[in-house]
């Protein structure tokens, strides 16, 4: 029973590790699209730019969770 709680603990601090992963690389993104408008947008849609935001966050969660799993296998070998 402890060791489902455990997993599910690793789950939601993968979560919370994604987000920070997402926050990190989003906000310098943010700043370079704001600076240079005209270069990016001309070119590119909101549309496409939100597909784009929602896949990187779909990959970036499970790379989140991936790696909490992964730390926790490595360091719990009981």
């Amino acid at each position: 029973m402890i060791k489902y709680f455990k997993i599910i603990f690793v789950i939601i601090i993968g979560l919370l590790i994604g987000i920070i992963i997402h926050g990190a690389i989003e906000i310098p993104v943010i700043f370079l699209l704001i600076s240079t408008f005209k270069d990016f947008f001309l070119r590119v849609s909101w549309n496409v730019w939100l597909l784009i935001h929602h896949i990187f966050t779909v990959i970036i969660e499970i790379l989140g969770i991936f790696l909490a799993f992964r730390s926790y296998k490595k360091f719990n070998r009981s």
